[in-house]
């Protein structure tokens, strides 16, 4: 297939998003309320919990569940994400990339590593994650949005009484945090604020966000999908 130049209304807008913050804010419900449908839940963590305990909010077709066990090879996953994008789904959601984390070095270290009954060393950390790294790079321009959701880390320093938090960021792994960067145009941290959502774009104090959507506003209330298309389309 040939190369072919494309003006910036032909270039096909597909967001793909890190979302992350504090457990139990409300970060699958968002999704789950925003994301274009019908749309794919990978499920790490029994989060589709959520999805069932307020389904008069959404209807039968809007979702298909995968729930991902620890006893699947992350290769399950991948074989089933290669052509994602030739189905009806319109988004795709991994939920959460911290527990799909544990998964991914529980399986190699029970089928891969050699050292099997230990604990793991740096080469498996990084060797747990080559399947999703193929696969995030393959997703990274597949005609699909991609929704990756995180829960937070608090990053210290100092000792003593001097000890203090540096900073808060996704949990994600240092070897899957290339792949991630790679695929995502955004990383936005997601609280609430007088009972309604807060979306952090830029960082912010102890707070990590990347915006490459061109949203003006560090902190926008009650956003939702639209917030990231404006900027790149005529939205």
């Amino acid at each position: 297939m040939s190369l072919k130049a494309m003006t910036l209304d032909e270039v096909s807008v597909y967001l793909k998003l890190l979302i992350y913050g504090p457990q139990g804010i409300g970060k699958t419900f968002w999704t789950a309320e925003n994301c274009p449908k019908p749309a794919v839940w990978m499920d790490f963590e029994r989060s589709s919990d959520t999805i069932l305990s307020n389904r008069d909010r959404f209807k039968t077709e809007d979702f298909k569940i995968i729930q991902v066990t620890p006893d699947k090879d992350p290769k399950e996953v991948e074989d089933f994400c290669k052509n994602i994008h030739k189905t009806e789904f319109k988004t795709i959601i991994f939920d959460t990339m911290t527990t799909s984390q544990v998964f991914q070095l529980d399986h190699w270290m029970n089928n891969g590593s050699k050292n099997k009954g230990h604990s793991p060393t740096q080469p498996d950390y990084r060797e747990s994650t080559t399947v999703f790294q193929r696969m995030f790079l393959r997703l990274q321009h597949a005609p699909i949005n991609v929704v990756l959701i995180a829960h937070e880390r608090e990053m210290w320093i100092g000792e003593g009484p001097s000890r203090r938090i540096s900073s808060v960021i996704p949990s994600v792994t240092p070897a899957l945090h290339d792949a991630v960067t790679q695929l995502v145009s955004g990383v936005f941290r997601l609280s609430k604020k007088n009972g309604k959502y807060q979306m952090l774009t830029e960082t912010k104090g102890l707070y990590i966000a990347k915006n490459r959507y061109g949203i003006a506003d560090v902190e926008v209330i009650d956003p939702t999908w639209n917030t990231f298309l404006k900027g790149m389309t005529n939205a």
